[in-house]
């Protein structure tokens, strides 16, 4: 078996997952995207990252994003409050590579993830594998808030880089994965990321992981 096809036979084995469930309660909000709370019978807290939505930076490296990004921080106060229940649901990834519990956060039967989207809060972030389902879903809540200049939308690109952007201009290089229009099935070089619109932009590590999804390189 060849290293590609082990790669891909893991991607889809991924996908063919259950979704975990976790419930707890909210201890604190760090920003925009990542809550941390404590599960019953357990001490420990849990680190939660939001899936699918990408907010500003408050602190990456040393650099901020400035107001935008205790914007999206104290909105997400509002929806997920301190002493609050919230579920998550992870996706085919339960974990993010610096293991926090990857997934979509409920509160009150709001999809908390959604709703940043919606109100341009965050921009859409999503790296295979990932749910169909909830891309397509995701990608009209980030059209919205696009198209009506909500929230991060609402700047002009010199005074509001999206997080992904900002996190590479800090590092000083174009990022390593692959980056597909989730409309129109074309996939892009890294460094073309900004041929594709925000609201449809989605991440592979591998080119194989795109193609086998449909996607096919741009002419």
């Amino acid at each position: 078996m060849t290293k590609n096809t082990l790669i891909l036979l893991t991607f889809f084995l991924s996908l063919q997952s259950f979704a975990a469930t976790v419930v707890g309660i909210v201890r604190s909000v760090h920003d925009g995207d990542t809550i941390r709370i404590i599960e019953p019978g357990k001490v420990k807290e849990t680190r939660i990252r939001f899936l699918g939505v990408d907010t500003p930076e408050i602190d990456f490296q040393g650099h901020g994003q400035g107001q935008i990004a205790y914007d999206a921080r104290d909105f997400l106060k509002q929806l997920t409050p301190i002493g609050s229940e919230v579920k998550i649901v992870t996706g085919p990834e339960t974990h993010d590579k610096n293991n926090r519990v990857l997934g979509r956060v409920m509160s009150n039967g709001v999809d908390v993830n959604g709703e940043l989207l919606r109100q341009g809060m965050g921009a859409m972030y999503f790296i295979a594998p990932y749910d169909d389902e909830v891309v397509k879903k995701y990608v009209q809540y980030a059209k919205e808030a696009y198209f009506n200049k909500r929230g991060l939308f609402s700047y002009d690109k010199v005074e509001a880089q999206l997080p992904y952007n900002f996190r590479m201009s800090v590092r000083g290089y174009v990022g390593n994965n692959f980056v597909a229009n989730y409309e129109t099935k074309k996939l892009y070089h890294p460094e073309e990321v900004e041929q594709v619109p925000p609201y449809a932009r989605v991440f592979f590590k591998y080119e194989d992981m795109a193609l086998k999804k449909g996607f096919t390189w741009r002419e």
